[in-house]
């Protein structure tokens, strides 16, 4: 009984982190930072929350990592 309320209380602080984060972004006027913090966020705590992505929870990681170290500086420059 306990352990489902803990999940879904922890989910809920890790959404609450996120759209303080995304907010804080983007009220100092980094509107596009927002947007990609709020989908790569949004899309994370879907990953770890949700049983059905099991798979997942494995790969994204490293199409993470790929995405922020490689593709990302690719896009910037």
């Amino acid at each position: 009984m306990m352990r489902p309320l803990l999940k879904w209380s922890l989910v809920a602080a890790a959404a609450l982190a996120l759209l303080w984060a995304v907010f804080g972004l983007h009220v100092s006027g980094r509107a596009p930072w927002a947007a990609g913090l709020l989908a790569f966020g949004s899309v994370a705590i879907w990953v770890y929350a949700s049983s059905r992505t099991l798979a997942a929870k494995y790969l994204f990681p490293g199409v993470a990592g790929m995405l922020v170290f490689i593709a990302l500086p690719l896009v910037y420059t």
